[in-house]
């Protein structure tokens, strides 16, 4: 029965790992075929800060590098106009991953998301600046303009994170 009941937890964690890792790929595939305004609400950065958040720094780094592979391949900007956001998602996956590992309640976790977002923002902008030089407008464009996608994922991702992580204690209690 104890091995079933891990090889179980261990089926629900990977299913997770899977599905946040598609969501990674595809999201922003979406997100730019049906024309949002993904510079405001931010919907590539939901699957890549979600899976730091629930998951330890490999998985969350692994969906940091999987959302930046598709911005880079299939962005539609060329790799030097990709390469700022493509970096910004990798920094979100490997620094919420990194930070999520000891945060235990949801104000430590809307602080991983602060520190990942500050960390990938600076990313962002020092390689928009290195690839397209200085316009004036990289600090609104990061900071001001997406307010309403920082604010839904300030509010959403920890609830959703302590949900995820709740699941599988609870499945891995249940099937052991």
């Amino acid at each position: 029965m104890g091995d079933s009941a891990a090889g179980g937890a261990v089926a629900v964690r990977r299913v997770l790992v899977i599905a946040l890792l598609l969501a990674s790929a595809t999201t922003p595939l979406v997100a730019h075929a049906l024309g949002t305004r993904c510079w405001i609400y931010l919907p590539a950065h939901v699957p890549v800060l979600l899976a730091g958040l629930t998951f330890e720094r490999r998985i969350g780094s692994l969906a940091g590098v999987v959302a930046a592979a598709t911005e880079l391949a299939w962005g539609g900007r060329g790799v030097m106009a990709a390469l700022p956001t493509a970096l910004e998602l990798a920094c979100y996956g490997a620094v919420s991953g990194a930070c999520s590992e000891r945060a235990r309640t949801w104000r430590g976790l809307v602080i991983v998301i602060v520190i990942a977002m500050i960390v990938g923002r600076l990313a962002h902008l020092v390689a928009g600046v290195a690839t397209r030089g200085w316009s004036g407008h990289e600090l609104t464009g990061l900071f001001v303009d997406p307010w309403p996608g920082i604010a839904l994922q300030l509010l959403v991702l920890p609830l959703a994170a302590a949900g995820m992580r709740r699941a599988l204690r609870i499945t891995s209690r249940a099937l052991a």
